[in-house]
Order: structure tokens, then sequence, then C-alpha cells
């Protein structure tokens, strides 16, 4: 702060106080404020002394700004100095200028700059009357009395938050984080985010933190490890974890659906489901040798911990048990299973997911932040493990109301932006997975088999390979865009599913009618739609469009392009080998529905064709060239090209079996490049329209958006 020099002893007081407010407001506020300091002394005859001296806390370049004629001296002592030659001879020429119509005008200017310098001091005043520190102070003040003038602080913060956000005060952005208004919290959080505090400043905003303002430091990339908590020690109920999570689920309300009830059944009598259909077929090899070496002893206690876990899972689902689970503890027997196996991924995956479930309704967020989850969120956000990452950067999206409105319901994931980001959203791309496939191992990068574990890490590490290839290049090649994808589970054998009593809800027409509403409640429909389906997840694209246009078509409307990897528009040759093994295997519904000559196929097919040509939307198609391994030596073409060809759009025929299809070997590859052009096209179709809609030329529209 620079030294302040008073010449004149009659204005002396009013100007210490002018110092005190400049020191205290944002910088973009003291230039103005000095302006009127300025010309209220020039009223009150002070001009007549030779030089006067004001303390400025901003670079003396802006306040030279004013006006080119107002020229300002340095001195030693960090002062500045106004003369009065210059300052009275540009009065004088202002005057004669003027008019008397221009002077009434200027002269309303100046009370208008008098009257709010008089306000500011007002409040100054009334401040020094209740002995109250100024702003910078304010870490030593009571912070469960509020004066009158922070109220006034955080009315302005309110609605000029960019403004407010540029002091340099953790105390101050702090306080904008955590004021009334949406916007103002964003920033707020953004500035903390932005900037290096010093050790006792992040101790001060990690003490005074709203769970609000936690969430959103969550939910910015890089935010210092610094703000959060630790997580509290869990209080010791000497009562064994694996007991206390029969008691919850035993507490429960009984719900009507059956797979609730066997899940919490099998959790309470320790019993234990088994995949058995992956020991006859395996179309997603790539987890084969895990699976099958996968110790499942039903009487371990990490395996009853599971099977716990996944009952409590399946209860989360339903809204009313979701605030019975956390109001019993439910949160603690989390952490607790985290402590009992630390290190242990599965049950992370569990827990991350459940905790996704239970974000879904907004009065269990202060809950889950003050039970110490954020740190442990965060780190997992970081995790190498995409499927811990993922279900972690779901739980905290639905945390964030701030930022989206948008609710991730279980089985529907973001892959990108997993961030808060100020990147605008032109389109939405979903992706859609097939029979045995999964919302990340379908997407991995393509010639993962040859690659043992630790080659594999290091390539993962070095950036030459992915897990996911959707949300590490699509985003950065099309830049302003969503990346979603979808869970559901399936089975080739009824023997293999793990709950007997939801196989009508496997069929096509049920699976595609939920997920489409849990689309819609994730913001599907609001901007532009690119579907991209593998096998049996084109033909839920399908259906879920038909089903949408008997309703809001909203999704309809919005749907720009569709990609298909091998999808079987007239039936799978699975399903005739698996008919062949009808009393062995018992097919499964989903097989059941892939026979070539399934009448609902058909029809599917008949309806969707009418629908793209009146709703107008692109399809692109992949159709698989190579045999694929089913085991015991056995090789089949899954979808052959004359069902893989939908008869309608672009058709590429590629050399890659029926997993590989979806599997781009490098972002090189004529799979990825057809892929990415086709992305980028149809994102950008809502630009196009509206240039051709105004008249303007490409290059006019991008002028005015940038």
């Amino acid at each position: 702060m620079f030294k302040v020099i008073f010449r004149k002893d009659t204005i002396q007081q009013f100007l210490r106080i002018v110092e005190t407010i400049c020191r205290n407001v944002p910088r973009p506020l003291t230039l103005p404020l000095l302006c009127c300091t300025i010309i209220v002394s020039k009223l009150l005859n002070c001009y007549k002394s030779k030089s006067y001296h004001l303390a400025c806390p901003m670079p003396i370049q802006h306040f030279s700004a004013v006006h080119p004629q107002l020229i300002c001296k340095w001195h030693k002592s960090n002062s500045f100095i106004l003369p009065r030659r210059h300052s009275s001879q540009w009065l004088q020429q202002w005057a004669r200028r003027s008019n008397l119509r221009s002077r009434l005008r200027k002269i309303g200017i100046v009370l208008g700059g008098v009257l709010m310098c008089g306000s500011a001091v007002y409040l100054e005043v009334k401040m020094l009357d209740e002995n109250l520190p100024s702003f910078n102070n304010v870490s030593n003040m009571d912070r469960r009395s509020e004066s009158k003038f922070s109220q006034s602080f955080s009315r302005i913060a309110a609605i000029l938050p960019w403004l407010m956000s540029q002091t340099n005060d953790h105390w101050n952005l702090l306080k904008l984080a955590q004021s009334e208004s949406r916007l103002a919290r964003i920033v707020g959080v953004k500035r903390l985010v932005q900037r290096s505090w010093e050790d006792y400043e992040y101790r001060e905003i990690r003490q005074a933190a709203d769970y609000r303002t936690f969430i959103g430091l969550a939910r910015s990339e890089n935010a210092d490890m610094r703000f959060f908590r630790k997580p509290p020690q869990i209080t010791d109920t000497k009562k064994e974890l694996l007991t206390e999570l029969r008691e919850l689920l035993a507490s429960l309300p009984v719900t009507e659906d059956p797979c609730v009830g066997y899940f919490t059944s099998a959790g309470l009598q320790k019993k234990e489901t088994r995949d058995l259909g992956r020991l006859f077929w395996n179309l997603e090899n790539a987890d084969s040798v895990e699976d099958l070496n996968k110790d499942n002893a039903a009487n371990s206690e990490l395996s009853i911990l599971e099977s716990l876990l996944e009952a409590i899972l399946r209860q989360s689902v339903i809204g009313n048990n979701t605030v019975e689970i956390v109001q019993k503890g439910g949160l603690a027997l989390l952490r607790r299973s985290l402590l009992s196996y630390p290190g242990n991924v599965h049950l992370q995956q569990l827990c991350a997911r459940i905790l996704g479930n239970l974000a879904l309704l907004p009065e269990t967020h202060e809950r889950i932040v003050q039970s110490g989850w954020v740190s442990i969120l965060v780190k997992w956000l970081k995790s190498v493990d995409i499927d811990v990452c993922l279900n972690t950067a779901r739980a905290l999206a639905n945390m964030d109301i701030d930022s989206a409105s948008a609710m991730y319901h279980d089985g529907i994931y973001v892959l990108h932006p997993i961030y808060r980001s100020k990147e605008p959203i032109y389109a939405d791309v979903v992706f859609v997975h097939g029979l045995l496939g999964g919302p990340f191992k379908t997407w991995r990068q393509g010639g993962s088999d040859q690659k043992d574990i630790a080659e594999l890490e290091e390539s993962i590490s070095q950036g030459l390979y992915t897990r996911c290839w959707p949300k590490s290049w699509l985003p950065q090649d099309c830049p302003h865009i969503r990346v979603l994808t979808v869970e559901y589970d399936t089975y080739l054998s009824e023997l293999s599913a793990i709950c007997p009593f939801d196989r009508e809800k496997r069929s096509l027409f049920v699976r595609a009618k939920l997920i489409l509403q849990k689309l819609r409640k994730a913001g599907i429909g609001e901007r532009p739609i690119i579907w991209i389906g593998h096998s049996m997840g084109g033909l839920l694209i399908k259906q879920m469009l038909l089903l949408d246009e008997l309703m809001e078509r909203k999704v309809v409307k919005n749907s720009k392009g569709i990609v298909f990897y091998s999808v079987p528009h007239r039936g799978s040759t699975l399903a005739t080998l698996w008919k062949q093994a009808w009393f062995l295997l018992y097919p499964s519904i989903e097989v059941k529905e892939l026979d070539p000559d399934s009448l609902f196929l058909r029809t599917l097919h008949k309806n969707f064709q009418e629908l793209i040509v009146s709703s107008e939307i692109k399809c692109v198609s992949f159709g698989e060239l190579q045999k694929t391994p089913l085991g015991m030596r056995f090789q089949a073409l899954i979808v052959p090209p004359h069902s893989s060809d939908p008869g309608f759009g672009m058709y590429y025929g590629i050399e890659a079996n029926h997993v590989t299809i979806c599997k781009p070997i490098d972002p090189q590859s004529l799979l990825y490049a057809v892929t990415l052009k086709c992305v980028q096209h149809w994102a950008n179709q809502k630009l196009v329209d509206s240039v051709m809609e105004a008249g303007l030329s490409i290059e006019d529209q991008l002028v005015g958006i940038f």
C-alpha cells in the first residue's frame, strides 16, 4: 500500500476513510472511487493547495488513463501527486467548452458520484463505530456474527460475482463460494482452485467451507488435496462389520421388486451368485482368465462382504430406501468395508456405485460430505482403474447440482467431461454396448490380447494404450461434446442369470424403455445426439428411437446420426448355434430375440427404416469379415454381412471379428477415422443449420461466435 501525505487538515479524516475503503474494495472499483474523491475534493476547494497525495492500491497507469492531461509523478515515498496546475487547467477547459445543458448533465454525474462516495463513507464509518475490522483482518473476526457491511458484500457478490472474485483474500472468495447465487458459487470455487494459497489459508478454507463448496472443489480439475478434510475416525461399535451390514439390510423396507428381494435374501443367507455362462462362452475374452481363476468360495469373508454390498447396491436404486441407508449408518459401514480390505478394487467399485445412487437425492449430499467421502472420491477420480474412476465421476456429478442439472442413474456413465468445464457442449455422443459387453471394456483399444499385463500397464502409463477410446481419443479430436455410455446385464443362458426373476425385464422392448427413461433424466434430448452401438446395442438404439417417436419425440428430433458396429439387423448366427443346444444350455431371452427368423426383428427393422426416411437421421454401418472364436476350438461369423448391412446409409466391411469390430487399433485406423469424421460432422450440424437459416457464410458465423 502506498504512503499517504495530507496537506489539508480540514479533510484529513475524510481522505483517511476513503483510503480505508480503497483497501477493501476489489481493484476494478478503486479507479471510479478515486475519481469521485478527486471531484469531491475539488468541490470543497481542496485544489487550492499546491498538491495532495492519496493512497492507491492499484497500478498508477490505470489511474492515469482517466484523462490524458492528468500527469502523475512518482516519489520515493511510493505516493503519487496530482499537480494543481494541470487539474485546474482541465476544469477550466471543460467549463469553457460545455454549454448549459452539457454542464447540467455533468453536474448530475458529479452529484451521483458524490452520493456513491458518501454512501461508501457512511458504511465505513458504521463499521468504525462498531469497532469491526476491515476485510484484510477478517481472519481475526468473530465469524458467528455478521455485520451489515458483510451482508451488503454478499448481495453485491450475487449480482457481480466476477467483480468480487478479483480479490486476493481467501475469505472473500470463500464467502463468494458460499453465497446464495449459483453463479457466484461457481465463480468463487473456480477462483479458489486457480490460486495457490499458504498452508494456513488452506486450513482456514478447509475448516470454514460448506458441503457445496467441497463438492465444487472435488469436481474441479487440479484442485489441491489440502482443500479437503481427512475422513473422520470411525466410532468403534464393538460389532462385526458383516453383522452390522446384515442388520442394515434387514431393517430396510420390503420392496415389490423381486430381484431386490432376491439379492437381499442371498446376502442375508450367505448365498453366492455365479455367472456360469462364461464357463461355456466368452465373447469379451480379455477377462476370461481372471473370471475363471477367481476364488468363489461362498464361506469366505470377502465373498460374503461382496454379496452384502451387492444387496445394498440393489436397495440403493429404490428412492425410499436411499434415505434409510444414509440415516442408519450406511456411509460409515461402507468406509469400514474399505478399511477391512484396503486396496481392493472390486470393493471400491461397489462403494462408488452405491454412492452414485445415494447422491441422486439432494438431501443426502451434506451427509456424504460430513462422513468424509469427498476426499476419498477425489483420489478415486484419478484412479488408473477405469471402473473406479468413472463410477466416482458419476457420484460426484450427481452431487454437483450447481454446475449441471443432469442426473446419472444406475447404468448411465459420463465419460467426458468428468470435471467442471467452461467449454460449451454442442452435442451428446451415447455409446451402447452389446451382448456380454460392458460400458467400458467393450470400447477398449484393440491389440490388448497380444500383450501381457506388465506390457499393457507400461503402455497405459506411456499413453500408448487406452482402456476406453471414447474417453481418451474422442474429446481431444472433437471438443465441445459430452460422451455417455450405457450399462445393462446380458446373458447367453438363463442358467447364468444372476437373478431368476428379471427375465421379462431383459426383453429388448422393456430394456429400451428403461434405458430411455434414464437417458432423458441425464439430459439426452436437449441437444443434438449421436448414437454409437455395437451388436445388440444397435438394436436397443433402434427400439429407443421408435419408442420416443410415440411419446415426446425430443430424442428423435435431436438425433443427427447413428454408427452401427456389427448390428444384427436381420438376426445373428449365435442364436442359430445356441438353438441347437437348447436342452443343454437353455438360451436366454436376449439370444432368442436374435433369431434370424424372428418376426420381432423384421418388424423392428421395417419400422426403423421408415423412421430414418421421415426424420432424416444419417447412418453409417461397419460389418465384420472374420470369424470369432467361441471356445472349444469353435469359430463362427456372428453377424454376417447381409445382416450387418441395414440397406441404407454408408456400409464398410472391416477385417475384424465380432469382438474387435468396435476396438480400433490406433487413432489412424479406418474404423476410428470414419467414426470421428461422422461425429465431427453431425456434432457441428446445429451450427451449420443456424448458418443456413441466418443466410450467413460459415466464416461470418464463426467470427460472430469467437
